[in-house]
C-alpha cells in the first residue's frame, strides 16, 4: 500500500464524533437587504454582501462543512475564500492538512502547478475538480505583490511532501529507518488501543515515538549541516521539526487513559489541540497581524460544543478561547442530495426531513442557499433550541445548540459528490 493511501485512513478514524480592495471582486453580489439577525436569508448565488456584513471586524473565519463528500461544499468554500481575500484583505488560507506537507510545498510554490500544489498537499477526499479555482488562484496571486498564502494545521501527513523530505535526510544522514514501516506501527498503534490487552498498543507506540525521536535528535545535532549540504532553509528545518514532534506528540497517551469521561478517545483530543496549536504556531510565526481563513471539518471549527460533550474540546472551541470575538464560525449544511464516503469509495443518498433538523429549518424550496447567522434574543427562536444535524464523518446525526456551536450557517438545499478526475 502506497505510504500517502496509508496515511489518509486515520483521518477517518480521528474526527470528532466517529481588507484589500484594490482589485475588484468579478463574483455576482446580492442585493438583500437584511432587516435584522433573526432573518433566515434565500438565494440562488453566494450572497457575499451578507457574508461581508458577517465577518467584517473579524480577524480569523473559520468555514466548516457536514461532510468532506460534498462537492458544492469545495465549489462555495472556493468561492468564498476568494472572495475574503480579494474583498476584505484576509491574506492566509489554512486548510485542514498537513502542516509539514503543506508548509514545504508553499515554499516551492513558484515550481508547482496549481494541480501539484493541489495533490502534493490535500488528503484524497480533498483532491476534487471543485476545489480546482482556489488553487488556481492561489497559484496565480503567489507571482503578484498581493499573494494568498496557503498553509496547514493538521498534525497528521496529508501528502507527500513531509515524508519524501525525511526519507532524503535519513538516507543523507545514513539512519536505517524504514518510513513505511515506522507509520505502519502508527496506525497498528491506534488499533491495537482498542483491544482488550495493551502489550500491541504499547510495542507498537513506543516503537514509533522512538523512530521519531530519533529522527528529531539526527537532524537537530546535523542542522547546520543539512543546512549546507542539502540546502535546506531554516524555515524548512524548522517545519520539520516541529512536524516530527506533533507526530509524537499526537501518540503521546496511555492505553489506560484512552478514553475520556465522555467516551471520546484521547487521540481525537490530542490532535484538536494540536491542530488549535499550530494555528497559533503559524499567526505567531509567520503570519502575524495578518487575517485568517480556516477551512476544515464542522466539528474542528466549531466554537462550542455539540451535545452530550462538553468536557471535549476541539480546535475551534480553543481558539475561541484564545482569540475571543475576532474568530468567527460558519458552519456549512446539506439538505438532500449525495455525499462520498472516501473510505469506503461509495456514495450515500440522504435527505434531512426531519422537522428537528437544522437543515429542514433553513431550506426554503425554491432557492439554492440560505444563510443563517445564529444569533437572536429570543429564546423562542430555533438557533437557540436543540437541533440535529447529519455530519457524515461523524457517523451520523449530530445534535446541538446552532447559537452555541457556530456563529453562523449557511445550507445548500440540494448536493452532489465531487469529482475525482484521478481515484486511486
Amino acid at each position: 500500500m502506497k505510504l500517502n493511501t496509508i496515511l489518509l485512513i486515520l483521518i477517518f478514524a480521528f474526527h470528532l464524533f466517529g481588507c484589500k480592495t484594490k482589485e475588484k471582486s468579478k463574483m455576482n453580489r446580492s442585493t438583500t437587504t437584511i432587516a435584522n439577525s433573526d432573518e433566515l436569508i434565500s438565494s440562488n448565488e453566494v450572497d457575499f454582501e451578507l457574508l461581508n456584513k458577517w465577518v467584517e471586524d473579524k480577524s480569523i473565519v473559520a468555514i466548516g462543512e457536514s461532510s468532506h463528500g460534498i462537492g458544492e461544499f469545495y465549489s462555495l468554500k472556493s468561492q468564498i475564500v476568494q472572495f475574503l481575500h480579494k474583498e476584505l484583505g484576509y491574506e492566509v488560507v489554512l486548510i485542514e492538512g498537513g502542516f509539514g506537507d503543506i508548509g514545504l510545498a508553499s515554499m516551492n510554490i513558484k515550481d508547482l502547478s496549481s494541480l501539484e500544489l493541489r495533490n502534493e498537499t490535500l488528503y484524497g477526499n480533498f483532491r476534487c475538480k471543485e476545489i480546482e479555482p482556489m488553487f488556481a488562484y492561489i497559484k496565480d496571486r503567489s507571482e503578484t505583490e498581493d499573494p494568498l498564502f496557503y498553509g496547514g494545521y493538521d498534525a497528521q501527513t496529508s501528502g507527500n511532501y513531509f515524508t519524501s523530505k525525511i526519507d532524503s535526510i535519513c538516507r543523507h544522514l545514513k539512519l536505517n529507518m524504514d518510513l513505511k514501516l515506522i507509520f505502519d506501527n502508527y496506525y497498528k498503534m491506534y488499533r491495537a488501543s482498542f483491544e482488550t490487552d495493551s502489550t500491541n498498543f504499547i510495542k507498537y507506540r513506543n516503537s514509533f515515538q522512538q523512530a521519531i525521536q530519533t529522527i528529531e535528535k539526527s537532524i537537530e545535532k546535523e542542522r547546520d549541516e543539512l543546512s549546507k549540504t542539502m540546502h535546506l532553509s531554516h524555515t524548512e528545518l524548522d517545519i520539520l521539526l516541529r512536524n516530527l514532534n506533533l507526530q509524537y506528540e499526537a501518540v503521546n497517551y496511555s492505553f489506560a487513559n484512552k478514553m475520556n469521561e465522555e467516551n471520546m478517545h484521547e487521540a481525537i483530543l490530542i490532535r484538536d489541540k494540536l491542530m488549535a496549536e499550530n494555528v497559533q504556531w503559524i499567526i505567531k510565526n509567520q503570519y502575524p497581524n495578518k487575517k485568517i481563513i480556516l477551512w476544515g471539518y464542522n466539528g474542528h471549527i466549531q466554537k462550542g460544543p455539540a451535545n452530550g460533550y462538553q468536557a471535549t474540546k476541539m480546535m475551534g472551541q480553543h481558539l475561541k478561547k484564545t482569540f475571543g470575538d475576532s474568530y468567527f464560525s460558519i458552519g456549512l449544511f446539506a439538505y438532500e442530495g449525495k455525499a462520498y464516503q472516501h473510505w469506503t469509495k461509495e456514495s450515500i443518498d440522504f435527505k434531512n426531513s426531519d422537522s428537528t433538523s437544522i437543515e429542514f429549518k433553513m431550506k426554503r424550496d425554491s432557492f439554492q442557499y440560505t444563510f443563517q447567522k445564529f444569533q437572536s434574543k429570543d429564546v423562542d427562536h430555533w438557533v437557540n433550541q436543540e437541533l440535529s444535524a447529519l455530519e457524515i464523518e461523524s457517523n451520523g446525526n449530530v445534535s446541538f445548540m446552532p447559537s452555541k456551536r457556530f456563529d453562523a450557517g449557511i445550507c445548500i438545499k440540494s448536493v452532489g459528490i465531487p469529482t475525482f478526475e484521478n481515484e486511486e
